[in-house]
């Protein structure tokens, strides 16, 4: 910890302000009431829930996914890139993680990640279609998310310094609590009551044919 350096600084500032804005987001969420559902269960929830966060996430299993193979794989290289990108934040906070090898434990999946960020960015701008349904927030989160998973992986590679990395984490961590960002959260909440839902009517988990 090297509280003299300004982009430390920053940095802590910037980290209070987006975890808080999550946590206010989430206490929102948590004040609403779920509305009662007067049906019967027919399967457990909490093995709906667990199919909801398991099987049923597997492409195959969700009809966007399984007809859109190429957009399903960036979707999760960009993930693995942001959660890549976090790890590495917080080791940079107490170590120099490239004396950790990180070039070698980090860069692939920040390289991957990367570039499935800038391929997202290319579509959304290229096909008319995309371009509509999207909003400003949506490309600004894109593109900030993308650049902070780049900043990671020049700073791996001793391209960038910490500095860099910081700065453009700084800069995602400022505009996550007016931003789509926080969805992360959001997916907590939809598994369950997806779970839930469907599993109070015998659907998730699909119930077995009788024969």
């Amino acid at each position: 910890m090297d509280f003299t350096n300004p982009s430390y600084l920053v940095l802590i500032v910037s980290l209070v302000v987006g975890l808080g804005g999550i946590l206010v987001r989430v206490a929102m969420l948590l004040g609403h009431s779920a509305p009662k559902d007067p049906s019967p269960p027919r399967v457990s929830p909490f093995k709906s829930i667990v199919y909801a966060y398991t099987i049923g996430m597997l492409p195959w299993k969700k009809e966007s996914a399984r007809l859109h193979k190429l957009v399903y794989l960036r979707g999760v290289l960009l993930h693995l890139g942001v959660f890549t990108s976090i790890v590495l934040l917080w080791l940079s906070l107490f170590v120099d993680a490239k004396s950790l090898y990180g070039s070698v434990a980090f860069s692939p999946l920040l390289g991957l990640g990367f570039l499935a960020g800038l391929a997202a960015v290319i579509v959304r701008i290229a096909d008319k279609n995309l371009r509509a349904l999207n909003r400003p927030d949506d490309f600004i989160s894109l593109i900030l998310v993308t650049l902070i998973i780049l900043s990671a992986f020049g700073y791996v590679l001793s391209i960038t310094s910490r500095e860099v990395f910081w700065g453009a984490a700084s800069a995602v961590l400022l505009y996550l609590p007016w931003s789509k960002i926080p969805h992360v959260a959001y997916f907590f909440f939809a598994k369950n009551v997806f779970g839930i839902y469907f599993g109070r009517r015998g659907v998730m988990p699909a119930p077995k044919k009788s024969i």
